[in-house]
């Protein structure tokens, strides 16, 4: 508060921080005459009204001559105080500074005229005056973002009001009004004045923001003040440096879409263990960690991306999600058996590469609906020709796996799907029955891609003989020599 306290006294005596006006303490070697903004002793909370708090600031006033430091000191008093009673003000709304939320200062009171109390070392002559100002919240957060621009570029905040407006202060002078309750991109483009950090302040109806985003863009500041937008269905803030525990967003209960992937945040995902109205989760790219049991009751999920985390856990806690259609858990530290996810009839896309997975991919036959199945670098095991039911297939990875036979069958037309299946051992023959059952699936042109070299054997006559009709159909096909 004393930072916002300091802010308010520079605005209204126009002092400049920093040269003639300090908060907390005075640095030695700065001018003589000068004035500090220091916290007293005394105030006062009240406990049936905790939001509200008295708070006592002492000004010390300082110059070479007896004078010129009492005129200082009457200079701020007058701003303050004068300005005040003159004018029959119901308060100041004080400057927004550090994290948290807008503040009002209701009543500012001296408790003495300014005083003379005398001479420090240097002879240099001081005044105090101490103040209480009886200060309230405003009732809405400030959200307070540090943008690191570059000449000429442009930053796009997008936002959703229930009702009210809020103010977008985008750091150098211009403001935009938002409102509306459909969400709305705003933009603002940066004079070419040089690169620089400019501070982006939102405030107002800000307790009524119910969609929020602002991704893509050199923007800096702590996931923990939006702790109080509690209407908040949206929150999008992926692809930027926001940090800070996730912890601070467990009472965000409206939360339908939460983006935070790529950027410093962490934290123990148990956090949002509460966040049942989620339908989309995206975590990846981030140090969050923790078990992915605690999401187990997040059954409203379509989508969850958690690659690159530091989360672990059976992968059996995601059993009862029945509603993903995409999920990746890619270079987590998630384990267990594929046949946990066999009910999971919906989904789409399935990454499961590089992490601790096992069983027999039969299981996942009936997953009727994947167009993308990468399971390499996994102990994953079984026969192909099992997933031949993957008739909507255009990517499937099964590469250094435990994955080990093909039986010979029907395949469907895997027309434009890009097939990885080398190093698997497969022999002679199951190769070239792997050709010969996609040629005769495949009609023309298939413009498809097919890797089944490595330590799969070299393919004989007939499976050369595929080879090259696949290729004439238009397929890039790579087996081993």
């Amino acid at each position: 508060m004393i930072q916002e306290i300091t802010t308010f006294i520079k605005n209204k005596a126009t002092l400049t921080i920093g040269t003639d006006l300090f908060s907390g303490h005075r640095p030695q070697g700065v001018a003589d005459a000068c004035d500090v903004v220091l916290e007293s002793a005394g105030g006062s909370v009240y406990p049936d009204l905790p939001e509200r708090a008295d708070i006592t600031i002492q000004v010390l006033s300082r110059a070479k001559t007896y004078m010129t430091a009492r005129a200082r000191a009457w200079a701020v008093y007058d701003a303050i105080f004068r300005d005040y009673t003159d004018t029959g003000s119901a308060g100041w709304t004080l400057p927004v500074v550090t994290l948290g939320e807008e503040y009002r200062a209701m009543v500012i009171v001296p408790l003495a005229p300014p005083q003379w109390i005398g001479q420090d070392e240097k002879l240099r002559h001081e005044f105090s005056t101490n103040y209480i100002f009886k200060i309230v919240p405003m009732g809405s957060p400030i959200i307070q973002l540090s943008n690191n621009q570059t000449p000429l570029s442009t930053t796009d905040v997008w936002l959703a009001i229930s009702s009210g407006s809020c103010t977008i202060d985008w750091g150098d002078g211009d403001t935009t009004t938002a409102t509306g309750a459909s969400v709305t991109k705003y933009s603002h483009n940066y004079a070419a004045a040089g690169t620089g950090t400019y501070n982006i302040v939102i405030h107002g109806d800000t307790k009524n923001i119910t969609d929020f985003r602002c991704f893509n863009e050199p923007i800096s500041g702590d996931i923990a003040q939006f702790r109080r937008l509690t209407s908040l269905t949206q929150l999008q803030l992926y692809n930027t440096s926001v940090s800070g525990d996730i912890a601070a967003l467990s009472g965000l209960t409206s939360l339908t879409i939460l983006y935070l992937f790529s950027t410093s945040v962490s934290g123990d995902i148990a956090a949002l263990s509460g966040l049942t109205l989620l339908t989309t989760l995206a975590l990846y790219n981030t140090s969050i960690s923790g078990d992915i049991a605690n999401l187990s009751g997040l059954t409203s999920l379509t989508w969850l991306e958690l690659w690159n985390t530091s989360i672990s856990g059976d992968i059996v806690s995601l059993s009862g999600l029945t509603l993903l259609t995409y999920l990746d858990l890619t270079e987590t530290s998630i384990s267990g058996d594929v046949t946990n996810l066999s009910g999971l009839t919906l989904l789409a896309i399935l990454y499961l590469y590089g992490i601790s997975v096992s069983g027999d991919i039969t299981n996942l036959s009936g997953l009727t609906l994947l167009i993308e199945l990468l399971l390499y670098d996994t102990s994953v095991s079984g026969d192909i020709a099992n997933l031949s039911g993957l008739t909507s297939l255009t990517f499937l990875e099964l590469y250094n796996t435990s994955i080990d036979t093909y039986t010979q069958g029907t395949l469907p037309d895997w027309e434009g799907t890009t097939i990885n299946i080398q190093d698997l051992g497969l022999d002679q023959t199951e190769v070239s029955d792997f050709l010969v059952d996609l040629d005769n699936a495949t009609g023309a042109p298939g413009n498809g891609t097919l890797d089944i070299s490595g330590t799969n054997a070299i393919p004989n006559a007939a499976g050369l003989i595929a080879k090259g009709n696949l290729e004439g159909k238009g397929w890039t096909v790579t087996v081993s020599t």
